[in-house]
């Protein structure tokens, strides 16, 4: 039975070549979204997950509000990860990082190599995460100093096929001695990082080498994760967590900041909050995006958009998988008629157009998954991930696939399977049935759905790169373009002034600057600020603290509001500080030039207030900014080039210039608008994504739509001849034929606007910054949706009226 149901599936498609051509590219189409998108979907929610206790490790976050700045943070300081171990039998074990945020020279025989992805840990590193160890001198790693762990790929790069652990490496951390050199021991070589992992170093230094001000209460600059005992409730944790703060925590914190407050409760009273929470690890690549985050994490937005992606375009292909079945399955009334008279009943009907349907869908996810192995490398460009072919197999997505095929099959071909099947012998054998008209008003309710969502598709595209068009022509109080940034300067030791001199007289170059950071890549030196000394916290803000020379306000084409910029030719200078808008309005001054700021330890005097400018990402708002001046020195330099100058003459005139004081050291460079773009990596994704998906979408509906007209005209053949007969024009004839298809699509751009509006509005609820949804863009979504459709619709109509009309009157 099986085989003969298999054999008129085959037969029928072969016969109506064309319409299962159709039939199977568009779900073939469907089905590579689908299958990269779980991919891409099974990826991002695997983060971390690959540790044993996964579910027990927590990180420690960091809430500040005082006063109007509010800060949330990824990180927490040096005491609280002890002090939570010390103090609670919840707490396993705690481990600690610190990141080195600047590179750091390595050198190997006479070769010196750049290294920047480096942390301090705590030896209990290995009790907390798992981390597999190829190598290794013993135990207690971690708990000796001037030692190193390094991962697999870093030991090949220094040792190649020798044995790295027992062999040393001279590392450089002092940034201000060039020709410091430290031996550091390698006592274990660890698994390369995984990628679905939240953090990942190529070496680990001691905790004991870190030279850092300990049982600093105020500082927040490690990340601390606890791993906790089984059966630990983490929301009642926390609030025994938020007792101890209160009893142990902040009387040392309000001393080192120097505030005058009575107790706990005035300060919360105040508005203010400091307040420490757990994190689940496994949720941090998804759910968190806090400030000192280590990776880039992902966005779960991001992950809900996707999954509607795939659901919807997946719903257009069943769509038009129904309604090309459909009428094709109409066209066999006869046979179905002929089939009843012999004896056949209702169910073996329907098994026959399961089987045909289950044909259909299995030949096209054959199809997509060569597809989709031909086009990984794109996919991969795309998402900014690096996918393997052996991934498209992996088990989880045959699964998938698998179900998918079912699941599609049943779907799609029910309605034709029960609709057709349940038609009298007697309609069935003269051609047609008295329901005709319900199925028609299924099928156009089914094309006003798909071209519904793929509207919905092209307006969220549009809104999407306008939003990205909108971030990089936005204001954002400095000027990005034509200004070269080289963040190693600290190769050049005492030279890095010579180094700007020179790089000055280079023709082309405007303008430099030397500091201790630049917006875009902004620093997380942070400090607390206040109008007078021995101030209560209500009058103190925390802020950027910013260390620069007099040419910084120029080369970063900032604007100065009041007073003046720093000047080698006022000695007072270096006791002096420029503040941004923000800092002004906490300081609560109308007119702060000429008056003073003071921090815990020492008194500024206030000479200039430069305009807001975003130094981090525009869906953060603008924080305190203080510039202190600081003449020669700083971790990196910037120069403003002129758009008319020659970049690649004026590089390698820079490069003779860095060869000349650090012969040995590379010098590393990057354009600030780049990295301005670069920290809308999840936009741009989600851009080519959805523009990807729209494009697909839009194809699927017009394949069944143009199989829709080619099944209309097939069925109107003989009307068709008759009104040319009777001198109907070719125009008027494909207007006949387009006209009621262009009204569904209008009807499917009203009910997409809305949704679109809708959906759009939250996702832009992110941005600080964001763009205004226009008229214009449905508008422009609608008339390619129509235009598009009516390209389609015309093509088959035109050529039906074209046609010689004594061959479609001619009888059998």
């Amino acid at each position: 039975m099986w085989k003969n149901y298999l054999k008129i599936a085959w037969r029928n498609i072969r016969r109506n070549a064309v319409n299962s051509i159709q039939n199977i590219l568009g779900l073939a189409i469907a089905f590579v979204i689908c299958l990269f998108s779980v991919l891409y979907l099974l990826d991002e929610t695997s983060y971390d997950k690959f540790h044993a206790n996964a579910d027990r490790i927590y990180r420690v976050n960091t809430d500040i509000k005082i006063n109007d700045y509010e800060r949330h943070s990824a990180k927490s300081n040096d005491v609280i990860g002890p002090l939570l171990k010390e103090s609670f039998l919840e707490v396993e074990s705690y481990c600690r990082f610190f990141e080195l945020n600047e590179p750091f020279l390595v050198r190997h025989g006479e070769e010196y190599f750049k290294e920047n992805n480096a942390t301090y840990s705590d030896a209990s590193l290995f009790e907390v995460f798992d981390i597999p160890i190829v190598k290794a001198s013993g135990s207690g790693l971690l708990e000796q100093p001037n030692t190193v762990i390094i991962t697999e790929s870093i030991a090949h790069k220094y040792f190649g096929d020798q044995e790295a652990v027992g062999n040393s490496l001279d590392i450089n951390h002092d940034s201000g001695n060039i020709d410091y050199r430290r031996p550091y021991t390698v006592v274990a070589v660890i698994v390369d990082f995984r990628p679905n992992s939240h953090f990942g170093f190529d070496f680990i230094f001691p905790m004991s080498d870190l030279a850092y001000g300990w049982n600093n209460y105020a500082g927040n600059n490690f990340q601390t994760y606890l791993l906790l005992k089984n059966g630990v409730d983490q929301m009642a944790f926390t609030q025994e967590i938020e007792h101890f703060v209160e009893k142990r925590l902040y009387e040392s914190l309000i001393q080192q900041l120097g505030f005058q407050t009575s107790s706990w409760d005035t300060f919360n009273q105040a508005g203010n909050q400091l307040t420490y929470s757990l994190f689940p690890m496994v949720d941090i690549h998804l759910l968190s995006d806090r400030s000192g985050e280590l990776r880039s994490n992902g966005n779960l937005r991001v992950i809900y958009i996707l999954s509607l992606l795939v659901f919807f375009v997946l719903v257009v292909a069943c769509v038009n998988f129904t309604n090309l079945f459909t009428a094709r399955a109409t066209a066999r009334l006869r046979e179905i008629g002929i089939r009843k008279v012999m004896g056949s009943t209702k169910w073996p009907l329907i098994l026959q157009f399961f089987v045909e349907a289950l044909a259909l869908v299995g030949i096209a996810m054959i199809i997509s998954l060569f597809i989709a192995v031909g086009t990984l490398s794109y996919f991969s460009e795309v998402t900014l991930k690096s996918f393997e072919i052996a991934n498209i197999f992996q088990l989880k997505i045959i699964v998938f696939a698998v179900c998918t095929v079912v699941f599609v099959a049943l779907l799609a071909g029910s309605y034709p399977a029960f609709y057709l099947s349940s038609i009298r012998s007697s309609e069935a054998l003269r051609g047609r049935n008295k329901e005709g008209d319900i199925r028609n008003d299924v099928t156009k309710t089914l094309m006003i759905l798909q071209f519904a969502i793929a509207t919905v598709f092209i307006i969220g595209t549009i809104v999407i790169y306008s939003q990205l068009k909108h971030i990089q022509d936005q204001d954002v109080g400095y000027v990005k373009e034509q200004v070269l940034a080289i963040d190693n300067l600290e190769y050049l030791g005492k030279n890095a002034q010579s180094f700007k001199n020179g790089v000055s007289k280079i023709p082309g170059v405007l303008s430099g600057s030397i500091a201790s950071s630049l917006p875009v890549n902004a620093s997380e030196l942070l400090g607390y600020f206040s109008h007078g000394p021995n101030t209560e916290e209500s009058q103190s803000f925390q802020g950027r603290n910013w260390f620069v020379d007099e040419g910084f306000v120029e080369t970063m084409g900032m604007t100065m509001l009041e007073g003046r910029g720093f000047s080698t030719q006022h000695g007072s200078d270096y006791r002096s500080v420029i503040i941004n808008e923000e800092a002004a309005k906490q300081l609560g001054l109308e007119n702060p030039v000429g008056q003073k700021i003071y921090t815990e330890v020492a008194e500024y005097d206030i000479v200039g207030v430069i305009q807001n400018f975003n130094y981090e990402s525009l869906r953060e708002q603008i924080d305190p900014v203080v510039l202190n001046f600081n003449d020669g020195t700083g971790e990196v330099a910037a120069f403003r080039v002129s758009e008319h100058a020659d970049i690649q003459r004026v590089m390698a005139e820079m490069n003779k210039v860095w060869d000349e004081m650090a012969p040995h050291y590379p010098m590393d460079f990057y354009f600030m608008d780049d990295a301005f773009d670069r920290m809308y990596r999840t936009e741009q994704v989600m851009g080519r994504i959805g523009l990807t998906v729209s494009l697909c979408a839009i194809l699927i509906a017009c394949i069944g739509l143009l199989g829709l007209v080619s099944y209309t005209v097939e069925r109107r053949v003989k009307e068709i001849g008759v009104r040319k007969v009777l001198g109907a024009s070719v125009a008027a004839i494909a207007f006949l034929l387009s006209k009621d298809f262009i009204k569904l699509i209008g009807i499917a751009i009203l009910i997409a606007s809305p949704i679109a509006w809708y959906a759009m509005n939250r996702w832009l609820a992110d941005f600080a910054y964001r763009i205004d949804i226009e008229w214009w863009m449905f508008a422009i979504a609608g008339l390619v949706a129509v235009g598009i459709a009516l390209l389609t619709v015309s093509f088959q109509a035109i050529k039906a009226a074209v046609a010689n009309p004594v061959e479609s009157l001619r009888s059998e």
